[in-house]
Protein backbone atom coordinates (compact mmCIF):
# COMPACT_ATOMS: atom_id res chain seq x y z
CA UNK A 1 0.00 0.00 0.00
CA UNK A 2 2.93 2.08 0.58
CA UNK A 3 4.31 1.58 -2.68
CA UNK A 4 1.08 2.52 -4.39
CA UNK A 5 0.86 5.74 -2.34
CA UNK A 6 4.31 6.63 -2.73
CA UNK A 7 3.84 6.18 -6.83
CA UNK A 8 0.46 7.70 -6.99
CA UNK A 9 2.36 10.62 -5.31
CA UNK A 10 4.84 10.78 -8.19
CA UNK A 11 2.43 10.40 -10.90
CA UNK A 12 0.12 12.72 -9.69
CA UNK A 13 3.32 15.42 -9.09
CA UNK A 14 4.70 14.81 -12.32
CA UNK A 15 1.84 15.27 -14.53
CA UNK A 16 1.53 18.71 -12.24
CA UNK A 17 5.28 20.02 -13.03
CA UNK A 18 4.25 19.03 -16.79
CA UNK A 19 1.32 21.47 -16.98
CA UNK A 20 3.28 24.39 -14.55
CA UNK A 21 6.85 24.32 -16.13
CA UNK A 22 7.68 27.18 -18.08
CA UNK A 23 4.31 29.82 -16.72
CA UNK A 24 5.19 32.56 -14.72
CA UNK A 25 4.07 30.87 -11.26
CA UNK A 26 5.69 29.70 -8.12
CA UNK A 27 5.18 25.76 -9.11
CA UNK A 28 8.89 25.47 -9.51
CA UNK A 29 11.06 22.43 -11.39
CA UNK A 30 13.94 22.10 -8.33
CA UNK A 31 11.44 20.86 -6.15
CA UNK A 32 9.26 18.57 -8.13
CA UNK A 33 11.89 16.84 -9.24
CA UNK A 34 13.52 16.16 -6.38
CA UNK A 35 10.07 14.86 -4.98
CA UNK A 36 9.19 12.70 -7.73
CA UNK A 37 12.65 11.12 -7.66
CA UNK A 38 12.45 10.86 -3.68
CA UNK A 39 9.20 8.93 -4.36
CA UNK A 40 10.75 6.90 -7.03
CA UNK A 41 13.67 5.74 -5.03
CA UNK A 42 11.43 4.94 -2.17
CA UNK A 43 9.54 2.47 -4.25
CA UNK A 44 12.60 1.44 -5.64
CA UNK A 45 14.28 0.99 -2.26
CA UNK A 46 11.25 -0.50 -0.64
CA UNK A 47 11.16 -3.43 -3.44
CA UNK A 48 15.03 -4.31 -3.06
CA UNK A 49 13.94 -4.60 0.54
CA UNK A 50 10.74 -6.88 0.13
CA UNK A 51 12.41 -9.43 -2.26
CA UNK A 52 15.34 -8.95 -0.10
CA UNK A 53 13.89 -10.19 2.67
CA UNK A 54 12.82 -13.37 1.11
CA UNK A 55 16.10 -13.93 -1.34
CA UNK A 56 18.56 -12.87 0.45
CA UNK A 57 20.67 -11.04 -2.28
CA UNK A 58 22.26 -8.51 0.27
CA UNK A 59 23.61 -9.23 3.51
CA UNK A 60 23.94 -5.66 4.78
CA UNK A 61 20.85 -3.74 5.78
CA UNK A 62 18.77 -2.57 2.87
CA UNK A 63 17.89 1.48 3.67
CA UNK A 64 15.00 2.26 1.42
CA UNK A 65 15.40 6.02 2.46
CA UNK A 66 18.91 6.20 0.68
CA UNK A 67 17.18 4.76 -2.04
CA UNK A 68 15.14 7.92 -2.18
CA UNK A 69 17.65 10.54 -2.21
CA UNK A 70 19.90 8.67 -4.67
CA UNK A 71 16.47 8.62 -6.91
CA UNK A 72 15.78 12.35 -6.16
CA UNK A 73 19.70 13.20 -7.36
CA UNK A 74 18.92 11.18 -10.55
CA UNK A 75 15.82 12.91 -11.65
CA UNK A 76 16.87 16.34 -11.09
CA UNK A 77 20.18 15.72 -12.79
CA UNK A 78 18.55 13.97 -15.72
CA UNK A 79 15.78 17.36 -15.99
CA UNK A 80 18.99 19.42 -15.69
CA UNK A 81 21.43 17.95 -16.46
CA UNK A 82 23.69 19.27 -13.34
CA UNK A 83 26.39 17.30 -12.27
CA UNK A 84 29.31 18.51 -9.79
CA UNK A 85 26.99 21.24 -8.14
CA UNK A 86 23.75 18.71 -8.03
CA UNK A 87 26.35 15.97 -6.08
CA UNK A 88 27.58 19.20 -3.77
CA UNK A 89 23.65 19.79 -2.81
CA UNK A 90 22.84 16.28 -2.23
CA UNK A 91 26.16 16.18 -0.01
CA UNK A 92 24.66 19.00 1.88
CA UNK A 93 21.57 17.79 2.55
CA UNK A 94 22.39 14.36 3.60
CA UNK A 95 25.52 15.74 5.92
CA UNK A 96 27.69 12.68 5.16
CA UNK A 97 30.09 11.16 2.74
CA UNK A 98 29.04 7.48 2.54
CA UNK A 99 27.03 8.33 -0.35
CA UNK A 100 28.82 10.80 -2.31
CA UNK A 101 29.49 7.89 -4.63
CA UNK A 102 25.79 6.11 -5.11
CA UNK A 103 24.93 9.96 -6.01
CA UNK A 104 27.99 10.47 -8.22
CA UNK A 105 27.08 7.66 -10.50
CA UNK A 106 23.27 8.05 -10.11
CA UNK A 107 23.34 11.78 -11.43
CA UNK A 108 26.23 10.54 -14.33
CA UNK A 109 23.88 7.59 -15.40
CA UNK A 110 20.94 9.86 -15.76
CA UNK A 111 22.63 12.98 -17.39
CA UNK A 112 24.45 10.17 -20.12
CA UNK A 113 20.24 9.17 -20.91
CA UNK A 114 19.25 12.22 -20.71
CA UNK A 115 21.56 13.87 -22.94
CA UNK A 116 21.00 10.67 -25.29
CA UNK A 117 17.61 11.43 -25.85
CA UNK A 118 17.15 15.20 -25.96
CA UNK A 119 18.67 18.58 -24.62
CA UNK A 120 18.25 19.92 -20.84
CA UNK A 121 14.77 20.94 -19.67
CA UNK A 122 16.56 24.71 -19.86
CA UNK A 123 17.80 24.80 -23.42
CA UNK A 124 14.20 23.68 -24.44
CA UNK A 125 12.53 26.52 -22.69
CA UNK A 126 15.40 28.69 -24.21
CA UNK A 127 14.30 27.39 -27.48
CA UNK A 128 10.51 27.40 -27.24
CA UNK A 129 10.95 31.28 -26.09
CA UNK A 130 13.07 32.37 -28.83
CA UNK A 131 15.64 34.02 -26.64
CA UNK A 132 19.45 33.97 -28.00
CA UNK A 133 21.67 31.61 -26.50
CA UNK A 134 24.64 33.33 -24.52
CA UNK A 135 27.68 31.00 -24.89
CA UNK A 136 29.95 30.34 -27.68
CA UNK A 137 28.84 28.02 -30.85
CA UNK A 138 29.30 24.62 -30.16
CA UNK A 139 32.02 24.63 -33.12
CA UNK A 140 34.36 27.25 -30.51
CA UNK A 141 36.23 24.74 -28.11
CA UNK A 142 39.40 24.85 -25.84
CA UNK A 143 40.80 23.02 -28.74
CA UNK A 144 40.44 25.92 -31.21
CA UNK A 145 42.99 28.20 -31.78
CA UNK A 146 42.93 32.00 -32.37
CA UNK A 147 44.06 31.61 -36.00
CA UNK A 148 41.43 29.28 -36.90
CA UNK A 149 38.37 31.96 -35.80
CA UNK A 150 39.92 34.89 -37.02
CA UNK A 151 39.46 36.42 -40.26
CA UNK A 152 42.75 36.99 -42.59
CA UNK A 153 42.49 39.72 -45.17
CA UNK A 154 41.82 42.57 -43.02
CA UNK A 155 41.17 46.09 -44.09
CA UNK A 156 43.24 48.24 -42.53
CA UNK A 157 45.76 51.56 -42.65
CA UNK A 158 48.89 50.21 -43.36
CA UNK A 159 51.66 53.40 -42.45
CA UNK A 160 54.20 52.34 -44.25
CA UNK A 161 52.22 52.77 -47.60
CA UNK A 162 52.23 56.34 -46.13
CA UNK A 163 48.27 56.94 -46.42
CA UNK A 164 47.11 59.98 -48.20
CA UNK A 165 43.96 61.55 -47.02
CA UNK A 166 42.33 60.58 -50.36
CA UNK A 167 42.61 57.16 -49.38
CA UNK A 168 41.20 57.67 -45.72
CA UNK A 169 38.62 58.63 -47.45
CA UNK A 170 37.76 56.11 -50.01
CA UNK A 171 38.16 53.64 -47.10
CA UNK A 172 35.71 55.31 -44.96
CA UNK A 173 33.03 55.18 -47.83
CA UNK A 174 33.56 51.90 -49.15
CA UNK A 175 33.45 50.32 -45.90
CA UNK A 176 30.50 50.35 -42.77
CA UNK A 177 32.63 49.11 -39.91
CA UNK A 178 32.88 50.68 -36.79
CA UNK A 179 37.15 50.70 -36.52
CA UNK A 180 40.14 49.97 -38.61
CA UNK A 181 43.43 48.44 -37.64
CA UNK A 182 46.33 50.45 -37.60
CA UNK A 183 49.97 48.25 -38.81
CA UNK A 184 53.31 48.93 -39.86
CA UNK A 185 53.71 46.60 -41.89
CA UNK A 186 53.58 43.27 -40.12
CA UNK A 187 53.62 44.71 -36.98
CA UNK A 188 50.19 45.66 -35.21
CA UNK A 189 50.31 49.29 -34.22
CA UNK A 190 46.74 49.79 -32.95
CA UNK A 191 43.25 50.40 -33.26
CA UNK A 192 41.12 53.59 -34.65
CA UNK A 193 37.71 53.44 -34.79
CA UNK A 194 35.77 55.14 -37.78
CA UNK A 195 34.10 58.12 -35.66
CA UNK A 196 37.63 59.39 -35.17
CA UNK A 197 38.99 58.86 -38.29
CA UNK A 198 36.35 60.61 -39.81
CA UNK A 199 37.01 63.44 -37.12
CA UNK A 200 40.56 63.29 -38.60
CA UNK A 201 39.45 63.73 -42.31
CA UNK A 202 37.48 66.49 -41.06
CA UNK A 203 39.84 68.40 -39.19
CA UNK A 204 42.75 67.76 -42.40
CA UNK A 205 40.92 69.27 -44.89
CA UNK A 206 39.70 72.44 -42.59
CA UNK A 207 43.46 72.81 -42.16
CA UNK A 208 43.47 72.70 -46.39
CA UNK A 209 45.09 69.41 -46.34
CA UNK A 210 45.07 68.53 -49.96
CA UNK A 211 43.31 65.50 -51.09
CA UNK A 212 46.88 63.61 -52.18
CA UNK A 213 48.37 64.87 -48.81
CA UNK A 214 50.07 62.26 -46.60
CA UNK A 215 48.71 60.91 -43.27
CA UNK A 216 51.68 60.68 -40.76
CA UNK A 217 51.59 58.39 -38.35
CA UNK A 218 52.00 61.53 -35.54
CA UNK A 219 48.48 62.32 -36.42
CA UNK A 220 47.14 59.48 -36.50
CA UNK A 221 47.82 58.76 -33.01
CA UNK A 222 45.46 60.78 -31.25
CA UNK A 223 42.49 58.84 -32.87
CA UNK A 224 44.04 55.57 -32.49
CA UNK A 225 44.08 53.35 -29.45
CA UNK A 226 47.29 51.49 -28.70
CA UNK A 227 45.89 49.13 -26.06
CA UNK A 228 43.75 46.80 -27.49
CA UNK A 229 43.89 43.40 -26.78
CA UNK A 230 46.44 41.27 -28.62
CA UNK A 231 46.10 37.60 -28.83
CA UNK A 232 49.15 35.53 -31.06
CA UNK A 233 48.07 32.87 -34.00
CA UNK A 234 48.45 29.54 -32.03
CA UNK A 235 46.73 31.11 -28.46
CA UNK A 236 44.01 29.12 -27.18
Amino acid sequence: QLLTMLGGAAAIRWCQMALTVGTACPAGLFVPSLFIGACLGRCTGGAVKAINANVRFFSHFIDPGVYSMVGAAAVLGGVSRMTISLVVIMLELTGGFDYVVPFMLSVLLAKAVGDAVNESIYDLQIVLKGYPFLHEELDITFTERCCDVMVTGLTCVDMRLRPRLNDLKAMLSAHTYRGFPIVDGEHFVGYARRSRLEALVVRLKGEGRHDFGQVTAEEMMPCMDSTVMRMVPDAP
